[in-house]
């Protein structure tokens, strides 16, 4: 199997590395470029519409549209600099359709949000080497990397082909995050620090060039734009939600009475994304609200079981031979009962492409592919562990047990780290700690090593620190001298962990081994949203982030509290979000002054304005977090397999796959194409 060239070392040292006096370049533009193009293939030709010569091609689709007068020329709908996007293998067949299969109610957690949700203003390179331009064409820092210059492509169009402007930006960051009423909590956002929100400014300079002031160097702010937390900056376009607005619209009220509503703020929360993210209202769900993604949803699901999308005929990108994309004309997303309903799908050739495909069907996928139904990707974990088991420090009743370290460590020692490789990992992987993986820049030997060993001697000489006395049955009790009970919180619906209940399961005979009587609650993560919001958690049996290159950077939840998923810090992670407007959130614990510090180190060494510098913080970062020893990790390492049909083409042999790289934006779905369809091809 092919894999992408990939250099897990030199990660992220892209167009935008500042200089070693400090100096940055400027962004410039560079074609999307996959490990190695191959030729173009052969494809069926059928007839096309005749239209006028023009620089760019275009679809048959759209084409006919424009010979109707329904659609101007396609020179007219592309921007003046429109973004390159490379195929990754051959140039593409316009047309078809993508079946994607899901589980449940939301075509967007599903899967298809990875697929059409979003466009980023920088965009991850294929090989996960770096960040370019999308949709700016040039992103300038000053000197120190405290002010970003941003410019955008002139003549780019929304899906309803009104104008993508500086106006949209200026939307979204004083309209929305800055407005009163939709962000009561005060400015901020996931792409701003929260020590740089308060004195955060926006500038818009035209129409085409925005100012993002920080009030101190944010020099890794490229790379969080093109991660996660930067997508929501093309999600607003003015000209449609300015209507909802009560700056803008000064009959609002007659508008939330005709809609239904409560508030005018409710209004706009129908039509647009909140704060931290809701796409799947947002998007689709109301096919209304333009986009600028590859395809537009024409029918949401609603309470049906088919969402379907068809080509943003202004869709802003061509592939290097000038043909506009995507080249596939429709997504159809289909929702399944559950994940063997769509695994079967799958097999059986009904869908196309799944999203978490469940990992123990490895054997199938294999002999799919032998057989010429399925082709396989190889998906390379950018995670700093599969395994992690964390303790609530802040529990009102345990947290003082579960907060002394002699406690973790003795758990540690407890976990067969080479049993949960063999039965949960197809035997692939080694030992670990919660750290960067070892060809990352940030990695930690310590970090990856310390306490490791099975050991249940050990064990319980460091658990007999913490609770030295037993009952009759050897189970260890509290410092009250109470049955000292664990509940570990599982969740089992989660499709990238497919095995989440079973790895649960054998925890907690790791646990009671030494004593301590430990149970299992397996739950949707629905229910989990009620018991972390209200600090029920005591312990929590997760994956890690943040081990790939300089990811830790971009998802820091093991390393430094404040991060979602950084249970061990749960009640002071509520007091943080309480602070940012969450709402739902009870039994929230002021942090002491060393979380307040540990968490400061991290906003500094994100700031810097050299990756040199970065990265020399950062290592500080997680020097810090070795010593808290805040989660007990089981193994890094291993591939798993993507399945996706193969008359799927441009597909990538292999890619990194996690939250940060977008799951599937990093393969570029626009330069997908399917292989049998009969139309034409881009000349």
């Amino acid at each position: 199997m092919r894999k992408l060239n990939i250099l897990l070392s030199l990660l992220l040292a892209f167009a935008f590395v500042l200089s070693a006096c400090g100096q940055p370049t400027p962004v410039a533009e560079q074609p999307t470029q996959p490990a190695a193009p191959a030729q173009a293939t052969e494809a069926p030709t059928a007839e096309q519409p005749i239209a006028p010569a023009s620089k760019y091609n275009e679809s048959p689709m759209t084409a006919e549209l424009v010979q109707a007068g329904k659609l101007p020329p396609v020179d007219e709908r592309l921007p003046e600099n429109p973004r390159v996007v490379t195929p990754f293998k051959e140039t593409g067949v316009y047309g078809g359709e993508l079946q994607f299969g899901f589980t449940g109610g939301s075509a967007a957690w599903g899967g298809m949000l990875y697929l059409a949700g979003w466009e980023h203003l920088t965009s991850w390179k294929p090989d996960f080497s770096g960040v370019e331009p999308n949709i700016l064409e040039s992103l300038d820092a000053n000197a120190d990397s405290s002010v970003w210059t941003a410019k955008l492509r002139k003549g780019m169009k929304w899906s309803d082909g009104e104008p993508f402007t500086a106006d949209d930006i200026a939307f979204y960051v004083e309209d929305f995050l800055m407005d009163p009423d939709l962000s009561p909590a005060g400015f901020g956002a996931d792409w701003c620090p929260s020590d740089m929100a308060k004195d955060f400014k926006f500038e818009k300079v035209d129409d085409y060039t925005v100012k993002f002031i920080f009030p101190k160097s944010y020099g890794t702010f490229p790379m969080i734009l093109a991660e996660w937390q930067g997508r929501q900056f093309a999600m607003y376009p003015k000209h449609y939600l300015k209507q909802f607005h009560a700056k803008y619209n000064d009959k609002i009220d007659e508008l939330v009475k005709a809609e239904g509503q409560e508030s005018w703020v409710a209004l706009f929360f129908a039509k647009a994304p909140a704060n931290w993210g809701d796409p799947d209202a947002a998007f689709f769900r109301n096919p209304d609200l333009p986009t600028i993604g590859p395809w537009r949803v024409v029918q949401p699901l609603g309470a049906g079981t088919t969402i379907v999308m068809e080509r943003n005929p202004y869709y802003w990108k061509v592939d290097d031979k000038g043909n506009q994309l995507p080249y596939i004309d429709k997504l159809v997303g289909t929702s399944f009962q559950d994940d063997q309903a769509r695994l079967l799908a799958l097999l059986n050739g009904d869908i196309d492409l799944i999203k978490d495909p469940p990992s123990d069907a490895r054997p199938q996928y294999i002999e799919a592919a032998d057989a010429g139904k399925l082709a396989l990707s190889e998906m390379l974990g950018d995670g700093a562990n599969g395994y992690v088991l964390q303790f609530n420090w802040t529990h009102p009743e345990k947290g003082a047990v579960f907060s002394d370290k002699n406690f973790r460590i003795g758990v540690s020692y407890a976990i067969n780290r080479e049993e949960l490789i063999d039965l949960f990992n197809q035997g692939q992987g080694y030992p670990s700690q919660i750290c960067p993986q070892p060809s990352s820049p940030l990695f930690n030997e310590k970090c990856s090593k310390q306490y490791l060993e099975y050991d249940l001697a050990k064990a319980n000489e460091y658990l007999d620190k913490v609770l030295p006395n037993k009952d009759a049955n050897g189970m260890r009790l509290g410092p009250d001298g109470k049955p000292f009970k664990i509940i570990l919180v599982v969740i089992n619906n989660w499709t990238w962990a497919p095995n989440n209940t079973q790895v649960g399961e054998k925890t907690v005979e790791y646990l009671r081994a030494v004593g301590l009587d430990a149970q299992m609650n397996a739950m949707p993560d629905q229910q989990w949203e009620t018991v972390w919001k209200t600090n029920q958690v005591e312990a929590f049996l997760s994956t890690g982030e943040g081990g790939a290159g300089l990811t830790a950077m971009l998802d820091p939840r093991n390393y430094v509290p404040f991060e979602q998923y950084g249970h061990y810090s749960n009640g002071w992670n509520l007091w943080w979000f309480k602070q940012r407007g969450t709402t739902g959130i009870e039994g929230e614990v002021e942090p002491p002054q060393w979380v307040l510090d540990a968490r400061q180190q991290y906003n500094d060494a994100i700031s810097k304005p050299t990756q040199e510098e970065q990265i020399a913080a950062m290592k500080k970062v997680i020097e810090f977090a070795t010593e808290q020893f805040y989660g007990i990790g089981g193994y890094q390492g291993g591939t798993s397999l993507q399945p996706y049909n193969a008359r799927i083409g441009n597909f990538a042999d292999s890619w990194y796959v996690g939250w940060i790289e977008g799951v599937f934006k990093i393969l570029y779905p626009e330069q997908w194409y399917i292989k049998q369809y009969s139309s034409v091809s881009p000349p």
